[in-house]
């Protein structure tokens, strides 16, 4: 159990936690909260303190895996594959970097790994030069975590995280092995030379593969989100297309209501000088009663996007409203005053409209029905979407429609809403409500 002369090392072990869960953070983008911050490192030394045998135990066992189980803990929606990787990752880069960090000051001060182990001074030196190293090797190969957690987000480049998570779970238990040796047969040069050189070699090799896969990772992820852009205004621009002729032809509508006017203000003056009361009340009951009707049709609800001042965000908008127009839908769009996008990254706003009006779309061609609205506005210094359509059913569960794999449309549906999930666990101050009832379905989104 916990005392005076291990409280030095308990400090240690809870600091080393500390260091991890802010590399979590750091890498994932995810807040933790500071119960997990406090709890967290403290159940695991609680846990290795109940007596050494048990303590082996935890470290072997518990330790590769407990940032994953943080990652559960804070309801983490993200594929599996990105689970073992965010909760992997800070667990391996501490432990490599670590390593070296320990084997150079071996090398300066010429001490042997068993005074390493044994000096509390000389590992709190090694935790303090962590933090530094870490800055230093990731700023130095420049690997963008925001970039990785986006391509990770989408699913992307699956085959490469699926060979670093198999490297740095085998990395991982083998290294815990070959310490738990190490520091049995510490006092015994032989065997601690002999495992002390095979771990320098395991670290220095896994080192470079782990590096080189990351520095991979990284730069394909760029070279993905650089292809992603340039399709984004491809897209971009062929909306913005459609949404030009859409404009033009509604000028050309009203331009000839304007000519057809004209000449029914001339009928109508000749009626009035000739005092025809008969003829003035024939004209306007014929043509002028029912002359503004024309203009409540919806499809001159797409001009509202006017006030939106975000190019990108207009155009997938436009481009969606106009194919649900085609589609035989009621569209009513509502921005009453100039508004941008919200602080948001630029790309994943568009997923998100993207996934929001495909679905909504595609379920209110099914409606008796088929609506579709757009509600964007400010209010009290937030950023609020409404998307709103009907639905066949009078409500859908909208508990179970977040899952990877959920969805009322069939197996293997559903991806995109947990992509939206995901990507807004990111951003703590946006919130998502979803409701749905008397055969609608309503996505809220306040930024």
């Amino acid at each position: 159990m916990m005392s005076l002369s291990t409280l030095p090392w308990d400090i240690l072990s809870y600091l080393e936690w500390l260091i991890k869960l802010f590399f979590l953070q750091e890498i994932s983008g995810l807040k933790l909260g500071w119960k997990r911050w406090l709890g967290y490192p403290l159940v695991y030394i609680l846990l290795t303190s109940i007596t050494p045998f048990v303590g082996m135990l935890v470290d072997l066992l518990l330790a590769p895996f407990l940032l994953i189980i943080v990652l559960r803990s804070i309801s983490y929606q993200g594929p599996k594959s990105s689970f073992i990787f965010y909760g992997m990752l800070p667990l391996v880069i501490y432990e490599v970097f670590n390593w070296l960090i320990g084997a150079y000051l071996q090398f300066i001060l010429g001490w042997n790994f068993g005074q390493l182990l044994d000096s509390p001074g000389l590992q709190y030196l090694m935790l303090l030069l962590l933090l530094p190293f870490y800055w230093l090797m990731m700023r130095g190969l420049r690997i963008d975590f925001k970039k990785i957690q986006a391509g990770l987000r989408q699913r992307k480049l699956y085959n490469v995280v699926l060979i670093l998570n198999i490297s740095m779970i085998v990395y991982s238990l083998l290294i815990r092995i070959f310490t738990r040796i190490t520091e049995v047969s510490v006092g015994e040069t032989e065997m601690d030379m002999l495992n002390l050189n095979v771990r320098w070699h395991v670290v220095i090799v896994y080192f470079f593969i782990f590096m080189g896969l990351l520095f991979y990772l990284n730069y394909t992820i760029k070279e993905w989100q650089e292809e992603e852009l340039k399709q984004a205004k491809d897209s971009q621009l062929q909306a913005m297309n459609a949404y030009s002729h859409h404009i033009e032809s509604l000028y050309k509508e009203i331009r000839s209501f304007r000519h057809d006017y004209t000449n029914i203000l001339v009928s109508l003056q000749e009626s009035i000088k000739n005092r025809d009361i008969n003829a003035v009340e024939s004209i306007y009951q014929t043509v002028i009663a029912e002359s503004d009707r024309r203009f409540y049709d919806n499809k001159y609800d797409v001009a509202n996007l006017v006030n939106l001042q975000n190019d990108a965000m207009k155009s997938i908008i436009s481009a969606k409203l106009i194919a649900a127009q085609s589609q035989g839908i009621d569209v009513s769009v509502e921005i009453a005053e100039s508004i941008d996008i919200p602080q948001i990254e630029p790309l994943e706003m568009i997923t998100i409209l993207s996934i929001f009006l495909d679905n909504a779309i595609e379920a209110a061609v099914q409606a008796e029905k088929p609506s579709l609205s757009l509600v964007y506005f400010e209010e009290q210094g937030k950023k609020i979407l409404i998307i709103k359509n009907s639905i066949k059913e009078e409500r859908v569960n909208t508990k179970e429609i977040y899952g990877y794999g959920k969805s009322s449309k069939g197996t293997g549906r559903g991806i995109g809403l947990a992509n939206v999930k995901n990507i807004l666990q990111h951003y703590p101050t946006v919130s998502l409500m979803t409701s749905s009832e008397n055969y609608t379905f309503s996505q809220k989104v306040e930024f």
